[in-house]
C-alpha cells in the first residue's frame, strides 16, 4: 500500500511525494473534521440569514404601507403569503441545524460526550423558554397541517417626537389559537400555555420568533465552545501542511490531494482539499458573530 501527498500551485503544476500512513490518516481525519466545522457555521448562517430576511420583509411591508397606505384586501393576502414563506424558510433552517449538527457530532464524538451535551443544551432551552417549546411544536404543525399566519394586522399610531406628530406603521403576524386547536396532534400542554399568554385567543408570532432565534444563538455558541479545541487543532494540521509543502517553493500552493494506491498504482482513495476552505471558515466564523440580545432589540427609522 502506498500513500501520497500531491499538490498543485497557482499555475496548476503538479508535484507529489510519498508519506507515512499515519500522516495520511491524520490529514484525512483533519479534513473531515474541518468540513464538519464549516458545516456547523454554514447551518447557523442559514438560520441567521433566514431570520434577517424575515425581519427585513416585515420592515418592507411596513414601509410600503406607510408610503402608499393600506391597500386592497388581495394585497394584504399577498403580504401574508410573503411572511408565510419567510417563516417556513426560517423554521426549516432551524430544524436542519438541529438534525445535521446532531448527526455530525455523533460521527466524531462518543455519544456520552459532546452529543450528550448538545441534547442537554437543547433541553435547557426547551424547558426554560415558552417560545422555543411553542415554535418547535409549531414547526411540525406548519409542516403537516397549515401555513403559519392566519391574520396579518396593520396599525397606524400617532406619536409625538420633538414636538412633532408622526404616524408609526406596525405590522403584526397573528396566529388564531382556535384554528390551532382544531389540529388534535398539536401538544395540548403547549397550546394551553399559548392560550394563557394570548390576547383574544391570538398570539403575535414576532416576539416569539425573536426569542426562539436567541435560543439557537445560545445553542450554537455552546457547541462552538465545546468543540473549540478540536476545531483549532485540525485547522492547524491542515494549514501547517500547506505551509510545509509551500516552503522553498516559488509558487503558492492552492490545493492538495491525499492518495491511497495499491502496489500496482491503482487509486483506492483520493481526498481533495483546497486552501480556500481555510479562508472560507474564517469568513463564516466572522459572519456569524451576532448581537447577544436579539430578542431585546429592534430596528427603527424614526428620525
Amino acid at each position: 500500500m502506498v500513500y501520497k501527498l500531491r499538490w498543485y500551485n497557482s499555475q496548476l503544476k503538479e508535484q507529489e511525494k510519498e508519506i507515512p500512513e499515519r500522516i495520511y490518516e491524520d490529514l484525512k481525519k483533519a479534513k473531515a473534521y474541518f468540513l464538519f466545522s464549516i458545516d456547523l457555521e454554514e447551518k447557523i448562517a442559514l438560520v441567521i440569514d433566514n431570520y434577517l430576511e424575515y425581519e427585513t420583509e416585515i420592515l418592507s411591508i411596513c414601509e410600503y404601507s406607510r408610503v402608499r397606505g393600506i391597500r386592497k384586501h388581495i394585497d394584504m393576502m399577498n403580504d401574508r403569503l410573503k411572511m408565510d414563506r419567510r417563516i417556513i424558510n426560517l423554521l426549516t433552517s432551524t430544524r436542519l441545524f438541529l438534525d445535521h449538527t446532531s448527526h455530525s457530532l455523533s460521527k466524531f464524538y462518543d455519544k456520552e460526550t459532546i452529543p450528550r451535551l448538545f441534547k442537554q443544551i437543547r433541553r435547557q432551552e426547551y424547558d426554560k423558554y415558552f417560545s422555543y417549546r411553542f415554535l418547535e411544536e409549531f414547526r411540525n404543525y406548519v409542516q403537516h397541517a397549515k401555513l403559519p399566519i392566519n391574520i396579518i394586522s396593520y396599525s397606524g399610531k400617532t406619536t409625538q417626537e420633538n414636538h412633532e406628530s408622526y404616524s408609526r406603521m406596525t405590522v403584526k403576524l397573528l396566529l388564531d389559537l382556535y384554528v390551532l386547536s382544531e389540529d388534535k396532534s398539536f401538544k395540548k400542554g403547549i397550546l394551553q400555555e399559548a392560550q394563557k399568554t394570548s390576547s383574544n385567543n391570538k398570539i403575535d408570532l414576532r416576539p416569539n420568533i425573536r426569542e426562539y432565534i436567541s435560543c439557537f444563538i445560545r445553542i450554537y455558541k455552546e457547541i462552538k465552545k465545546a468543540t473549540h479545541s478540536d476545531r483549532i487543532k485540525y485547522k492547524k494540521v491542515l494549514s501547517d501542511s500547506f505551509k510545509e509543502i509551500s516552503s522553498n517553493k516559488s509558487k503558492s500552493i492552492q490545493y492538495f490531494e491525499l492518495i491511497n494506491e495499491d502496489n500496482n498504482s491503482n487509486h483506492l482513495n483520493k481526498v481533495f482539499f483546497s486552501i480556500d476552505l481555510l479562508e472560507y471558515f474564517d469568513f463564516l466564523s466572522d459572519k456569524n458573530k451576532i448581537h447577544p440580545n436579539v430578542e431585546k432589540s429592534y430596528s427603527s427609522n424614526i428620525l
